[in-house]
């Protein structure tokens, strides 16, 4: 589109995971085994390209349906499973400047999510700003600079049953990036 300057693109999907984990209800059983099922459904959209000769865009946005089909926990059954958010989105663009520098930032949202299949417990929605500066030096050599989480969100990154694991703070990182 617009002269091979823009790229998009477009999905919709349905899967369905048989032999998910569910607590084992049988004497002699293990606390979890697998015989749950899940699904979720959802879409996810895409687009990428050049503003400018120097100016590239990229972003993305995927929306998430899940379910609990079946459980061996009946207060289990048709609620959401868990880290899996119902939005996220990201957004990342980049500019050449003259001189081989290169400079860019973006921005990563993930939206709610339980952190058990009861949907008793609820990680918060959150965003991450990041950035990145670069100077190619030579056809072989790029040093990068990358700033990460650059406001130092407190968030939760990923959950587990009974547990979470904290996102991290902010951080810069020094690259090269070598060619031979």
């Amino acid at each position: 589109m617009f002269g091979g300057r823009l790229g998009m693109n477009a999905a919709a999907f349905r899967t369905d995971k048989t032999n998910a984990r569910t607590p084992g209800i049988n004497p002699g059983d293990p606390p979890t085994v697998l015989e749950g099922e899940h699904r979720v459904s959802g879409v996810e959209v895409g687009a990428t390209g050049s503003i400018t000769a120097g100016w590239q865009l990229f972003g993305g946005y995927t929306f998430m349906s899940s379910e609990i089909v079946a459980s061996n926990d009946g207060r289990e059954i048709g609620n959401e499973f868990g880290n899996t958010p119902d939005h996220s989105f990201s957004l990342w663009t980049s500019y050449a400047l003259p001189w081989d520098v290169t400079v860019a930032g973006g921005a990563q949202y993930v939206g709610d999510r339980f952190n058990n299949n009861q949907g008793t417990r609820v990680a918060p929605a959150y965003w991450v700003l990041d950035s990145m500066a670069a100077y190619r030096m030579s056809d072989q050599l790029t040093l990068r600079l990358n700033g990460l989480n650059l406001a130092n969100k407190r968030y939760i990154d990923r959950v587990g049953g009974g547990h979470f694991i904290p996102g991290p703070g902010r951080s810069v990182m020094l690259t090269a990036d070598v060619g031979f």
